[in-house]
């Protein structure tokens, strides 16, 4: 069968086959159903390591940190498989579910705190507060398009962004939000990257769509 015999509605489905194989995957995820995956605890807690809890998670298995309530704040800092170059992340979503426990008024901190390139990178006061009985989800975006704030003042350039995301050198989420001793809990974190289209799968639809464009000719 000849190229004029394709009907754009026969045509439509192998185009889609081919756009659709040219995405790449890029997606780094903790779900804890292995054990603590190399996270650790930092600031204001009672141990380095966090708590490995095999049941109740979201879902599964997730980690627990614990306040030593003696000032400041404590964060789950990411492994190093969320860290280094992580450029094809810009414009992608870090996403991750929190849960806490406690007595206390709420206060207000960083939720997220990035390090790279020299540079700091800070988002603040993310809602909702965690619930102390269901997990909540929050999704932040790594590009310049959320609130993110310098630590030397003032919100982040693309470029900046960028520079930070090609040389991650930490990740922190706030496992703390009640002034007093209290308990929080970590879980399905994932870092997506932007996708980006296959040379050769652009170069296969882009053949196709000339051909069919000529034989409409």
């Amino acid at each position: 069968m000849s190229i004029r015999s394709i009907s754009r509605a026969a045509l439509l489905p192998f185009l889609v086959l081919v756009t659709s194989t040219a995405v790449r995957a890029d997606v780094i995820v903790s779900d804890f159903e292995g054990g603590t995956e190399g996270w650790q605890l930092s600031g204001d807690s009672s141990t380095a390591t966090p708590d490995h809890i095999a049941s109740d998670g979201n879902p599964g298995a997730f980690i627990r940190g614990f306040d030593t309530a003696v000032g400041g704040v404590w964060y789950f800092a990411a492994p190093a498989k969320f860290l280094g170059n992580r450029s094809t992340s810009y414009g992608g979503t870090l996403q991750y579910s929190l849960r806490q426990r406690g007595s206390g008024s709420i206060f207000n901190s960083q939720d997220i705190i990035i390090d790279g390139a020299g540079l700091t990178l800070r988002l603040v006061n993310t809602p909702p507060i965690p619930s102390s009985s269901t997990w909540t989800q929050y999704v932040a975006t790594l590009d310049e398009t959320d609130p993110w704030t310098l630590a030397s003042g003032g919100n982040p350039t693309q470029a900046e962004f960028q520079s930070v995301m090609a040389d991650l050198q930490s990740l922190r989420i706030r496992g703390e939000f009640i002034v007093g001793s209290d308990n929080g809990d970590l879980d399905s974190v994932s870092m997506t990257a932007v996708p980006e289209p296959s040379h050769l799968g652009v170069l296969a639809f882009t053949c196709v769509l000339l051909r069919w464009r000529r034989a409409k000719r």
